[in-house]
């Protein structure tokens, strides 16, 4: 595997490959393709310099086809069930697969390089190992192991468990063909699947319960927590009221989750469609430069089910129905399996910060009034008791700013006439042993604030290396925003409404409110999250960027 992305890393196929000139193509790509396998064959002799020598001596590129062929596989089947990885390398190798199974191409090689992706249902087919799928046992050995809410006695059981039943059923199936490390290694395949969902899919589980728990789809809250938008305002391109955008969001998510519970499936009909030798591509200037537009028939023949399970589970359905595959907006199945791909990382960002917001306001009190409840909080108090301002002032002379009302004052922060990090505001003075301590105010009431491993040089990154005590962050949420209920809510309203109003585009055709657009204005909303009054809150939680992990094997 290594040896595949170091290959195609130095490699500069699409570059070569993928411009419009005169001369014959076939020739360039078959150039690249060797080019590529030469360079395979030189790592694989550096890393393993016998059985390189073994295999490559005094050979053609054609000699050794199943080599290649089980290389290029395992990359492909290694990014199904690794979405994360290879993001700079996977679209270069699905190209250059793509052109090899041209008749031309496959003539001037003399070998082919694809052959399907190996499932588990064929290594078990091949060794006639089929009857474990059918033991009751396989929930038991295939289940994730989710610690959260669990004490650790029952993780450990339901670990043991697990492995007790994998033990069974690879000792119980065997035979002289299919060793006890086939079967387990089938199971492990197929437990990696629920880890993918957890990853992909329950976010948008999460985000659909959010929206109903937080939001009614006749009547908001209050105007604030409106998800009502109109065309031309804050961007969007839509018109809907508070109740069909309700419905709108709803029906998004739903689609989006069925999308990611059947990814697998649908990114095999994906492979299927790109490497097919009947399915040619064309080149063509899509107003985002030079892509292959390709249609993908099965692809998109699973995509229009889903999507019309989706409708009947949904029983009304707002906007377009227009699935765009092959076509200027989504050239062709990579990059309409890319864009789903996305959906986790969006998401997943967003669901972490609202429950850390959940897990800060179980852990800490308010410190908007002694014995008043959170949830009975005005949603935009206009001034903020005398206690309060006096506890959380910025110094002792700024005494306008300790009147000003949670909106207002994050007004401030962000024209910065207040500092931007929310523990300058909250902390602005730290003693020697990590504490900071304001005193204000007739009666001498003080707050302190304490840092864990903390020191009077740290406050500039004390969201990257300590972790800031609670209750700091508590009375921060609860003097700009009106505390975490009210923060939670400003947010979930934002992206249900910004993220959601066909905007991302400059016309209806690439935008709106078609299958394709209603991802695009969620992209669209990822962009400006950095302008949003609530961008310091994802930084504490953990926030990075909507763009995923960092690239590494």
């Amino acid at each position: 595997m290594r040896l595949l992305e170091a290959a195609l890393n130095v490699s500069e196929y699409t570059d070569k490959v993928d411009i419009l000139t005169y001369g014959n193509k076939s020739k360039r790509i078959v150039a690249q393709i060797q080019e590529i396998c030469a360079i395979l064959s030189g790592l694989l002799l550096a890393s393993d310099y016998k059985a390189g020598q073994a295999l490559f001596e005094d050979k053609q590129f054609d000699e050794n086809e199943i080599i290649y062929q089980r290389i290029f596989e395992i990359g492909r089947r290694y990014k199904l069930m690794n979405p994360q990885k290879m993001r700079g390398t996977y679209g270069k190798l699905m190209y250059l697969l793509q052109d090899s199974v041209s008749q031309n191409v496959q003539q001037m090689l003399g070998f082919e390089m694809v052959i399907p992706i190996r499932t588990v249902y064929d290594v078990l087919n091949h060794y006639g190992a089929l009857s474990v799928l059918e033991d009751d046992l396989i929930a038991v050995a295939t289940q994730e192991i989710i610690p959260e809410g669990k004490p650790r006695s029952q993780v450990q059981q339901e670990i043991k468990n697990k492995e007790g039943a994998i033990e069974y059923l690879s000792k119980s199936y065997c035979t002289r063909d299919c060793t006890p490390e086939i079967i387990r290694q089938c199971l492990y395949s197929i437990g990696d699947n629920h880890a993918f969902l957890r990853f992909n899919r329950d976010p948008c589980d999460k985000m659909i319960e959010f929206l109903t728990l937080d939001f009614v789809p006749k009547i908001p809250e209050n105007n604030d927590l409106s998800l009502a938008i109109m065309s031309g305002k804050d961007g969007s391109r839509l018109s809907h009221s508070h109740q069909n955008q309700y419905y709108y969001v709803f029906q998004t998510l739903t689609l989006w989750r069925e999308i990611l519970h059947e990814l697998y499936m649908l990114w095999h009909h994906a492979d299927t469609d790109m490497l097919s030798s009947r399915n040619l591509y064309r080149l063509i200037d899509t107003g985002q430069g030079l892509n292959r537009v390709q249609q993908s028939p099965t692809l998109s023949r699973s995509v229009h089910q889903i999507l019309s399970k989706t409708q009947k589970k949904t029983h009304r359905w707002i906007g377009s129905s227009v699935v765009h595959l092959g076509d200027h907006n989504v050239p062709n199945a990579l990059m309409f399996i890319d864009k789903y791909n996305q959906v986790s990382m969006i998401l997943n960002p967003i669901a972490k910060c609202i429950e850390y917001i959940n897990e800060i306001n179980i852990s800490t009190k308010s410190t908007l009034g002694t014995g008043t409840p959170l949830e009975m909080v005005v949603e935009e108090p206009k001034t903020l008791s005398e206690d309060v301002s006096e506890t959380v002032s910025m110094d002792e002379n700024d005494n306008d700013n300790e009147s000003q009302a949670p909106k207002s004052r994050m007004s401030s922060v962000f024209s910065m006439k207040i500092p931007l990090n929310p523990f300058e505001m909250l902390m602005p003075s730290i003693n020697s042993s990590g504490t900071t301590e304001k005193t204000r105010g007739k009666g001498k009431r003080s707050f302190r604030f304490g840092l864990r491993n903390g020191s009077s040089s740290s406050i500039n990154s004390q969201t990257n290396g300590n972790e800031v005590d609670k209750s700091a962050i508590r009375a921060y949420i609860d003097h700009a925003f009106g505390g975490p209920v009210n923060l939670r809510k400003t947010i979930l309203a934002d992206f249900f409404r910004s993220a959601f109003d066909g905007s991302g585009a400059d016309n209806f055709f690439d935008a709106g409110s078609c299958i394709d657009g209603r991802l695009t204005s969620a992209w669209n909303w990822c962009s400006q999250i950095e302008k949003k009054s609530y961008f310091p809150i994802f930084l504490l939680s953990g926030f990075i960027g909507f763009n995923g992990e960092t690239e590494g094997l």
